[in-house]
C-alpha cells in the first residue's frame, strides 16, 4: 500500500497532530524532539530557507489587544508598539508544528529542492508516526524506497496548500458572521 490521493489529506492531519498534545493544541515535548531530527536533518541552505519562513510567518507576529488578551498564554516575549498593537513571539510550543508547513511551502514554491537522501532522512523520521495507523503503508517498497520518499514530500507540500485553505475557510466564516450580524441589526430596524 502506498500514499493514494484519498488518504493523502487525512494523512498530513494526523502527521502535524501526532506532533501536539491533544488535549492542548501544543506541540508536546515528543513532537519537538521529533521536529528538531527533521531540521537537523536539512542541509544548512534548506533549513535557513525554513527558518526565514517560520521566524515571519509564525514565531514573531503582531496583535491587536483582543487577541493578545485571548492568546497571550501562547506568547513567550512581546511589546506594545506606537499604534497600540501587540508584537508578540510565540513560545515553541505553539509554532514549532509550523516547520513542516513552511518546507512544504518552500517546496511548493520552488525555494528548495531537496535531494533524495535528505527524502529519506525525513522518511524515516515520519512515516514511523503513521505506521500504527496504516500498518501495511509501503509494506512491500518499505519507508525508505524512494516512491515512500518522493510521496511524502508531495504531501508536505500539500500541507501548505491546506492550511491557505483553511485560513481562507476561517476568513470566510468570519465575513459570513459579520454579515449576518449586519442583517440581524437591519431586521431589528424594521
Amino acid at each position: 500500500t502506498s500514499l493514494g490521493a484519498g488518504i493523502h489529506e487525512v494523512i498530513h492531519h494526523i502527521l502535524k497532530d501526532s506532533l501536539k498534545n491533544p488535549k492542548t493544541g501544543e506541540v508536546d515535548a515528543d513532537g519537538q524532539k521529533i521536529i528538531k531530527e527533521f531540521l537537523d536533518s536539512l542541509p544548512k541552505n534548506i533549513r535557513d530557507i525554513v527558518e526565514k519562513r517560520v521566524k515571519g510567518d509564525y514565531r514573531y507576529q503582531t496583535w491587536n489587544a483582543k487577541e493578545f488578551n485571548k492568546y497571550k498564554n501562547r506568547v513567550k516575549s512581546h511589546k506594545k508598539n506606537e499604534k497600540g498593537e501587540y508584537e508578540v513571539e510565540l513560545k515553541k510550543e505553539w509554532y514549532y508544528e509550523e516547520y513542516i508547513t513552511a518546507y512544504g511551502q518552500a517546496m511548493k514554491e520552488k525555494q528548495i529542492k531537496p535531494n533524495e537522501s535528505v527524502k529519506k532522512k525525513i522518511s524515516n523520521l515520519f512515516y514511523p508516526l503513521l505506521q500504527p495507523l496504516f500498518p501495511r503503508l509501503y509494506e512491500i517498497e518499505g519507508i525508505t524506497s524512494i516512491k515512500a520518499g518522493k510521496d511524502l514530500h508531495k504531501m508536505l507540500e500539500n500541507v501548505y496548500a491546506t492550511s491557505e485553505l483553511m485560513i481562507k475557510r476561517e476568513l470566510t466564516k468570519e465575513v459570513e458572521t459579520k454579515e449576518i450580524k449586519k442583517l440581524k441589526i437591519v431586521e431589528d430596524r424594521i
